[in-house]
């Protein structure tokens, strides 16, 4: 392990620990850490300083989606290593694009100046078929670790996978070209909303239209006009409040594209 990925690690330990953000760290593997959040959900971040094979990215989300205590995943990437400075344009491997897509449209770096670490997401703009731009946002928090679900609907990791990010807001439509450029999408859904699709019994990719429909099939059910029970009557209102939470969701979606 690199002095640099050294001094961040124990940076990384030391904010994860922190009251503020409350995690407790189950496993220390050095570049590997199981961590569980105060939520309870457990998370396992893999420090990277080299190139990795997308058969390995592929193997280790599989390993942990299979886990007795399924485990949500994060990659953050040794800046110097693997990415160029802001504002240049590169050919970025098929690797560094995979997790591109897996968190969101950004892969997550980090970066030690002195005695100061810092995670800095970075987006990476499509200029055409293989050259990406590279935009660095503002650093990160640590304590905003959290988890969530992608899905990815073709290539090398098709399906849903859990996933940690730090909770930032959808990309500008500036960006959001990447996702019609390239070969295949990725859909990335916070765990906060996932009570909410189970609820209408939504599937991950669903759009305004089925959502309508979702809600029309247990209104018909639960409404007070069909069904005056005092269960029914809640059930109604846990029905609204999941269809405003994924229509606002799905209306900040579009927005962004």
């Amino acid at each position: 392990m690199r002095l640099d990925t050294f001094a961040f690690r124990r940076h990384l330990i030391e904010a994860l620990e922190a009251r503020e953000t409350g995690a407790c760290i189950e496993v220390d593997e050095m570049d590997v850490l199981r961590v569980r959040l105060r939520s309870s959900e457990r998370v396992e971040i893999h420090l990277i300083e080299r190139d990795v094979e997308v058969d390995e990215i592929r193997a280790i989300f599989q390993q942990n989606q299979r886990a007795e205590v399924p485990l949500h995943t994060l990659y953050l990437l040794w800046t110097d290593m693997t990415l160029p400075e802001s504002g240049q344009v590169f050919e970025p491997d098929a690797w560094v694009l995979l997790l591109h897509y897996l968190f969101n449209e950004r892969v997550y770096t980090y970066k030690v100046y002195g005695d100061q670490s810092y995670i800095y997401p970075v987006h990476l703009e499509a200029i055409n078929a293989r050259q990406r731009r590279v935009h660095y946002g503002e650093p990160i928090q640590i304590s905003g670790l959290g988890c969530a679900f992608t899905r990815i609907f073709a290539g090398a990791l098709a399906g849903d996978w859990r996933v940690a990010d730090f909770g930032e807001a959808p990309l500008s439509a500036r960006y959001q070209r990447t996702r019609r450029a390239d070969s295949f999408a990725a859909r990335h859904i916070h765990t906060d909303l996932l009570p909410y699709f189970e609820l209408l019994q939504l599937a991950h990719d669903a759009d305004h239209a089925l959502l309508k429909k979702a809600y029309r099939q247990l209104a018909r059910q639960f409404h007070p006009d069909v069904n005056n029970t005092p269960e029914a009557t809640l059930t109604m209102q846990r029905v609204n409040e999941a269809y405003q939470k994924i229509l606002a969701w799905l209306d900040e979606e579009a927005r962004s594209a």
